[in-house]
């Protein structure tokens, strides 16, 4: 089962390396085809247009890369920590000194090694990164890193797969060091490989997108795994021959509102019905999961219920262009243009919404300046930890084209505090804080 969601602290460059070696890494993947009987076929409501670690903090790319890459530590019973890449790793009793030796006998692919200079590259630029005061330094077989404080966190920081060892491939491509291979990346299909193959389990992974309503793989046998598929959209004969329930995630769905002017975002988040809205997106879904804050029910500080709204008279505005809603749901083009002309009547606010070209979404959520007033996106996280609810609120490349000053300086207490009761307080007074600026309206929490 890899249907995980992931949190993300931080976005680090990686280096790049030469056309030469893209070329030569193609000719590497030019493999003899596989079986179809060999492969594990799964259905996406999204699939992720480039694999890479950048994207890790993204629900759909960290789904590709549990496949492709390998963190540096794990802990899947979030207490013990391990490694598989790591021939050996430890820290002092004061969590201020760590060394981390790579076991170089693994790689990549064929010929391209998982080496100490390579390893001390990313772990350095991922640490310094985040704690610019640290020291790192290498030996030639393992790399220390120090603090002037005790980092009880680090653990935590180095089972990201944000700072997983990863080498280019291509544009669209990252190598990592875990047992499958990116193939090809194509819109509507992401094919992986079995680096090396095993008589009994699957030696593929082929990834469909899912089209809406009538996409003929809803009929398709060689389906194996719906589960990252609303319940109300699996098909009949799925839910006849195998055992299902509908399940909470930790995974939020809000509606982010990219705008200045607090009185603007006031009026959305209290006229914006909040059924109405979810529903309109939504149009196939039955049930929907009440959320009150960013935070889902799960993770400290959560409230379960829908957001208290006021939306009255008194709250109308007209502007001189349309506010902008990217919209990237499933044939819903027609209900959301209905509700945005009746919060349009309600409130004097237009709304433009514009639908994007998938190729389009990352640079379209994340790159500024933004070209969006309102988008409705999922936040969550592998485990209930309140990081993975603010990171894109704060981070340059989040969200907002406008600094949200006082929660970045809480968020950055949070990503240093230790203690989990303190950890607790930030992240209730985080929700809050994101409530009482209407930067974003809770819509649901996932269920599958």
């Amino acid at each position: 089962n890899f249907t995980c969601l992931m949190t993300r602290w931080m976005n680090f460059r990686r280096k790049t390396l030469t056309a030469f070696f893209s070329a030569l890494m193609s000719a590497v993947f030019a493999g003899p085809a596989f079986s179809a009987r060999d492969s594990w076929e799964v259905l996406l409501k999204d699939i992720p247009v480039r694999i890479t670690t950048a994207d890790a903090g993204l629900n759909m790319s960290f789904y590709v890369l549990k496949q492709t890459h390998e963190p540096v530590l794990r802990t899947d019973d979030g207490e013990n920590y391990y490694s598989k890449i790591l021939s050996r790793w430890g820290r002092d009793l004061t969590s201020r000194n760590f060394i981390l030796c790579p076991d170089t006998s693994l790689e990549f692919a064929p010929g391209k090694k998982f080496t100490i200079d390579l390893f001390l590259t990313q772990i350095s630029s991922a640490t310094k990164g985040f704690f610019p005061d640290s020291t790192i330094t290498s030996d030639g077989s393992c790399v220390r890193v120090g603090f002037s404080k005790p980092m009880h966190r680090y653990l935590d920081f180095l089972t990201l797969y944000e700072h997983a060892p990863t080498i280019r491939k291509d544009d669209l491509m990252e190598i990592g060091l875990g047992e499958y291979l990116p193939i090809s990346v194509q819109p509507e299909t992401i094919v992986l490989r079995r680096k090396h193959e095993v008589a009994s389990g699957y030696n593929s992974i082929t990834i469909h997108k899912y089209t809406g309503p009538n996409d003929p793989n809803l009929d398709n046998r060689g389906i194996s795994d719906f589960n990252r598929m609303q319940i109300s959209t699996i098909p009949e004969w799925v839910k006849r021959e195998y055992a299902y329930m509908d399940s909470p995630t930790l995974q939020t769905v809000v509606l982010i509102v990219n705008h200045p002017d607090k009185e603007i975002r006031k009026i959305v988040y209290n006229c914006m019905d909040v059924d109405s809205l979810r529903r309109a997106f939504y149009p196939t879904w039955k049930e929907f999961g009440d959320v009150q804050n960013v935070l889902p029910v799960g993770v400290p500080g959560a409230v379960p219920g829908k957001p208290t709204q006021h939306c009255d008279k008194a709250m109308r505005k007209t502007l001189s262009k349309p506010l902008v809603l990217i919209n990237f749901g499933v044939n819903n083009d027609k209900q959301m243009a209905a509700f945005m002309a009746d919060f349009k009547r309600r409130t004097g606010l237009g709304i433009s919404v514009q639908r994007l070209k998938d190729t389009d979404i990352q640079r379209t959520l994340y790159q500024s300046p933004r070209k969006y007033d309102l988008a409705i996106v999922a936040m969550g996280a592998m485990r209930p930890d309140h990081t993975a609810f603010f990171d894109y609120l704060v981070r340059e490349d989040g969200y907002y084209d406008f600094k949200l000053k006082e929660l970045g300086k809480l968020y950055a207490r949070l990503q240093l505090e230790g203690d989990t009761v303190e950890r607790n307080v930030l992240g209730v007074k985080m929700a809050e804080m994101v409530a009482t600026d209407h930067v974003l309206l809770p819509l649901l929490q996932v269920n599958r």
